[in-house]
Formats: structure tokens, C-alpha cells, sequence
């Protein structure tokens, strides 16, 4: 059953065209942003990053963070 569906599966989305990358014009601005570190919590001592794409005749405005994390993982230090 899982077989016949994933075979299936595979050739309905082999007919579907792909566009994997959208091309920015010239006039795009990316920018790198980096938070200040903040001495108050541990998690917060490295500061933050994120990418900021911003397209004004293509309409992209995105924002593509670094630095988060997930308290639920091993050797995670609580404040």
C-alpha cells in the first residue's frame, strides 16, 4: 500500500513544473542584520543575525533568521 502510493505520488508530481528560484532584479536589497548581545540570559549573550531580502519589483520581502534555538534539546542552559 505505501509503495503503490508513493509510486503514485511520484508520478503526479513529475508533471508539475518546478521553479526552485525566483530572480531578483538589480534593485534588490539584501541586508545583513545582527541584534546586539544582551548580557541578561544566557541564550541571548551571541546577539542575533537574519538575512533581510527585500525585492521591490518582484514583491519579495523575506526575512531568514539565525540564532534560534530549542529549549527541549539536550544540554540546554536555563536562565
Amino acid at each position: 500500500m505505501n509503495r503503490r502510493f508513493l509510486a503514485i505520488l511520484l508520478f503526479l508530481t513529475s508533471f508539475v513544473p518546478l521553479k526552485a528560484q525566483l530572480q531578483l532584479s538589480s534593485s534588490a536589497k539584501i541586508s545583513l542584520m545582527t541584534g546586539e548581545a544582551w548580557p541578561g540570559a544566557v541564550y541571548a549573550l551571541f546577539g542575533h543575525t537574519a538575512l533581510w531580502v527585500h525585492g521591490d519589483t518582484t514583491g519579495v520581502d523575506a526575512m531568514f533568521n539565525y540564532g534560534f534555538f530549542d529549549p527541549t534539546q539536550p544540554h540546554f542552559i536555563y536562565h
